[in-house]
């Protein structure tokens, strides 16, 4: 009797572990809900339209939410529409400067995709200066992350543009203050260069389809040209008059030049994950994220297309920008500010210097501006 009371207490109490172990498990198993920030970034209307598409993974089907505030030109209505997957799932109409709206939708497992449409209206004339609104989301749910990200590019000394989310905005640098110029849309990937009296830009756009776009010197596109959809992360270059495009593709850097609008592509063998470019004082630089996240910056001479001179390992630094200057000096960002270090031809790093509050800095001319963490651009010297 004794010994089949504690067989069977025995056995209870396995079976209570058990079902605890199982609820553990279930417990770790559920998602937690997390909420996305969408920065409100620069937006251009260009006739009375800005549009901002807000990519994002979830991990399975979900019901989120979001909360939407908005700022639009003093005297102007606007109307605002919102699709997921192509379906319209939310439609506000504004009469005040200032408003916020929240609604639901479902997300699908994967990969996602909030367009943002925005109509203004109550207007006569198109301005001299476009017309800037603002859009920011949080976005909530059982989610993953945000695919894309915000960065501040110099295009040419005193324009620059600022990249957020699947917009690109030319901002011009006129004296202490910065002017709005043009809104591109519909991108994931930008880059943007200047190419004799216009400028051209890679691009990728939200099917994965990679492009060159040629602008007019007053942002006008006039032509394009397709170069495949195998690629990530895009910088442009100018190497004798025609663009290079440096991508990532898988995990391996390409070079692809261009003949006649032709791309020729060829793979460096260099691994990344990013790839950036940057035209500084005696040299260019191709500065390439590896799989785990450190930096190297290789130094190529000027019109020389594969022609590297140094490389530089320079460790786990976020944001990476090199200055215009005569000497080589790297800006990066730690802990929501910025330094900037200079960096010796044996690859030691000087001491660190604090230059400003933010994620990124650019340099153009004399004029240095700052990306702030709530996605605005201003600048500080």
């Amino acid at each position: 009797m004794t010994k089949n009371f504690y067989a069977d207490a025995y056995d209870k109490l396995g079976d209570l572990n058990r079902r605890v172990e199982r609820l553990e498990t279930a417990a770790k198993d559920v998602p937690t809900r997390r909420t996305l920030v969408y920065n409100r970034g620069y937006l251009f209307a260009e006739n009375g339209k800005a549009e901002r598409t807000a990519y994002f993974y979830s991990l399975s089907e979900t019901d989120a939410a979001c909360a939407a505030r908005f700022s639009f030109p003093v005297g102007l209505t606007a109307i605002v529409r919102f699709y997921s997957g192509g379906t319209l799932v939310a439609e506000r109409y504004f009469t005040l400067s200032e408003a916020a709206t929240e609604f639901s939708f479902t997300a699908k497992k994967g990969v996602n995709a909030l367009r943002t449409e925005i109509t203004l209206q109550g207007y006569v004339t198109e301005p001299d200066e476009p017309y800037k609104v603002d859009a920011y989301l949080e976005i909530s749910g059982i989610l993953d992350g945000k695919l894309t990200e915000e960065r501040l590019t110099v295009i040419e000394n005193g324009v620059l543009g600022v990249k957020s989310d699947d917009a690109f905005s030319v901002l011009r640098v006129v004296g202490t203050e910065l002017k709005g110029v043009a809104t591109f849309s519909g991108f994931t990937e930008f880059d943007m260069t200047k190419l004799g009296d216009g400028y051209v830009a890679a691009a990728r756009d939200g099917n994965k389809d990679c492009y060159l776009l040629f602008y007019e010197p007053d942002f006008t596109e006039y032509r394009r040209a397709y170069f495949g959809n195998g690629y990530t992360k895009l910088a442009v270059r100018i190497v004798s008059a025609w663009p290079v495009v440096y991508a990532i593709k898988g995990n391996t850097l390409a070079e692809i030049n261009f003949s006649d609008l032709t791309p020729i592509e060829r793979m460096t063998g260099i691994r990344g994950r990013d790839v950036r470019y940057f035209n500084a004082y005696d040299s260019e630089y191709l500065a390439v994220t590896d799989l785990l996240g450190n930096v190297f910056c290789y130094r190529m001479r000027k019109d020389a297309p594969t022609n590297i001179r140094r490389v530089f390992a320079l460790g786990k630094l976020k944001n990476l920008y090199v200055p215009y200057s005569g000497e080589f000096t790297v800006a990066f960002s730690e802990g929501g500010k910025v330094y900037k270090r200079t960096v010796s031809d044996v690859c030691v790093l000087g001491e660190k210097e604090f230059v400003a509050d933010g994620k990124q800095i650019v340099v153009t001319g004399n004029v240095t501006a700052v990306l702030k963490d709530d996605g605005t651009v201003v600048i500080v010297s």
